[in-house]
């Protein structure tokens, strides 16, 4: 986790967003600039959408992300009918074959969706997003984890115990129309204030009831942000699972549980062992992945050696005088100069 780069995103990069009905007509499109404006400018993601049920609302999508190639991130966001029968797996295979990422909602959805998603992995005039998820680890969750629709899940909450209860809806949202949080193989975390209210604590009770619920070998990526969008006392969580692993995978990574490291999920606390006298035995190819790719990013770490997000954290954390500065004033972490890595 880290305060957003900005200069990561292409000069002058917008998002657009694209409405399709259901004749397959597309309204003209919604722009949303994220940086000062270049003399040329691309998209950095594209959304487009519509009503499932029609071929001609799907193909006409399918078409505006074609238009897109290159590095654009291009996400597929259709509502469907709560009476209407599940989505045919030929249909979802066509989005597919043209997006990186898609979602079926109910009817009503799309709105939120999109809000909630642009919130949580960009910044936006009126949010102070002090902690953002790494673009680049955003496009390699989407474009790894293709091949089934992206569960939703938003929660909200208010009072002393505002980060349990908006954890909780958020998560039996995302499990209410699919398989369950245990079968993502990534999940993107949006935690959101109306002010610079959220406490430590707080974000530790959201990242342990949502890690209690995956496979400790699942890629998190996480921002957490002030919007001033949002009523005094709000506080709101934003959950996207990507991918999905089939039911083999996962009897044949629990049949090897016992021989692994990661943290298991269903103890939210437990921690790797830590003193002078206690060394985790992946910190070498920790230390190798961040040198070798000049950023200390715990999901890089997480992702790459397939352990929990907690443990790639003290990992990081433990090249502090190593190869890494100690934390800034916004938490985070440079490299250490060439002249002073041991």
């Amino acid at each position: 986790m880290r305060e957003t780069d900005r200069h990561e995103l292409p000069a002058g990069s917008y998002v657009e967003l694209h409405d399709v009905d259901a004749s397959g007509a597309a309204a003209a499109p919604a722009f949303l600039r994220l940086q000062a404006p270049a003399a040329t400018g691309t998209p950095a993601l594209v959304i487009a959408g519509g009503p499932f049920a029609h071929a001609a609302a799907r193909a006409q999508a399918g078409r505006i992300a074609g238009q897109r190639t290159g590095e654009a991130l291009r996400i597929a966001v259709f509502d469907i009918e709560e009476e209407a029968a599940p989505p045919e797996e030929a249909h979802l295979d066509e989005l597919h074959a043209s997006f990186d990422a898609v979602f079926v909602l109910a009817r009503g959805q799309r709105e939120q969706v999109e809000c909630c998603l642009l919130r949580t992995i960009l910044t936006r005039d009126g949010q102070d997003q002090w902690i953002a998820c790494d673009w680049h680890d955003v496009i390699q969750i989407a474009r790894t984890t293709h091949g089934a629709p992206v569960r939703f899940g938003w929660g909200r909450a208010t009072g002393s115990e505002r980060a349990a209860l908006a954890t909780r809806d958020a998560i039996g949202q995302a499990e209410r129309h699919g398989p369950g949080l245990r079968a993502a193989r990534a999940i993107c975390i949006g935690i959101h204030a109306a002010s610079r209210t959220i406490g430590g604590d707080e974000i530790k009770e959201v990242i342990h009831r949502i890690r209690a619920r995956v496979w400790p070998g699942a890629t998190i990526a996480m921002s957490i942000s002030a919007d001033s969008a949002m009523d005094a006392g709000a506080f709101e969580v934003d959950l996207f699972a990507f991918g999905r692993f089939d039911e083999a995978e996962l009897a044949q990574q629990e049949a090897g549980a016992a021989d692994a490291v990661p943290e298991p999920a269903h103890c939210p606390d437990a921690a790797w062992p830590q003193g002078d006298d206690v060394a985790d035995p992946l910190y070498g190819a920790a230390r190798a992945l961040v040198l070798r790719n000049r950023r200390a990013s715990i999901s890089l770490v997480q992702r790459h050696l397939r352990i929990g997000y907690g443990r790639a954290s003290r990992l990081v954390d433990s090249m502090e005088g190593d190869i890494l500065c100690a934390r800034d004033a916004h938490g985070n972490r440079r490299m250490l100069a060439p002249d002073q890595t041991p």
